[in-house]
């Protein structure tokens, strides 16, 4: 890849990043604030899992956006804010969820002591 073609894609990939990161949050809240009616345990499972699957993805493109270092591609000041405020958000949201999983799974361990 020519240096121009990927400062190109860069720019653009900087460009997308903002919206595609909200969208996954977004898409994660409104999935998890689903009434649903879990009878069984493979519906469960099956909840649960799509759940994990869309954290997964925002790591993905937080990631993304780490190690392309886009950040640097960007030349509007506005764009430029915006995904450091979007990645940031995303961060805390994950770290977050990834603290109520820890305390989830530290009272699954002690159910049994009860």
């Amino acid at each position: 890849m020519t240096l121009s073609l990927e400062k190109e894609a860069k720019a653009r990939i900087a460009s997308f990043l903002p919206q595609a990161i909200c969208k996954a949050l977004k898409s994660y809240h409104d999935f998890m604030g689903q009434d649903v009616s879990i009878e069984d345990a493979k519906s469960f499972g099956a909840h649960h899992t799509a759940a994990k699957v869309a954290i997964a993805h925002v790591e993905l493109l937080i990631k993304l956006c780490k190690a392309s270092d886009l950040s640097g591609e960007i030349n509007n000041k506005d764009e430029k804010k915006r995904l450091v405020e979007v990645t940031a958000q995303a961060e805390a949201e994950l770290a977050q969820y990834k603290s109520r999983q820890e305390v989830w799974e530290e009272e699954g361990e002690h159910e049994g002591d009860l």
